[in-house]
């Protein structure tokens, strides 16, 4: 077991929850909907990176959930794309993005470890 597991998850699954906060509660639109689907991106982050961490807890890693686990990560790029068409608010805040993405590659490639069990 990686002793610095705990830091090498939390700080990602932080950032990207904090992100998708930050872009539910700045949007103007008037739909609830409309406001979910473009802050979901980091929470779908954080939650697929927080799935690959339990599965490696819970010793049900396999080499088999590679391309599953990796295919999962389309959800929040495809998020992150529509938010730039539907988030209505300062277009400041795409900026926010940028460290999502390296927020996202840190999770792809240290759960990509966890869900194979293969460590660097």
């Amino acid at each position: 077991m990686p002793a610095n597991l705990l830091w090498n998850w939390l700080p990602a699954t932080f950032v990207m929850v904090v992100i998708s906060a930050i872009y539910f509660f700045t949007d103007k639109s008037p739909r609830i909907n409309t406001r979910l689907v473009a802050s979901a991106h980091g929470a779908l982050g954080a939650a697929i990176f927080s799935g690959a961490i339990a599965l490696w807890v819970a010793g049900r890693s396999s080499i088999d959930l590679v391309w599953p686990f990796t295919l999962l990560f389309a959800l929040p790029v495809a998020s992150m794309l529509s938010t730039l068409v539907l988030h209505r608010g300062s277009k400041l805040i795409h900026l926010l993005l940028v460290p999502e993405l390296l927020c996202l590659a840190w999770a792809w490639f240290v759960g990509g470890m966890a869900v194979t069990n293969d460590w660097l």
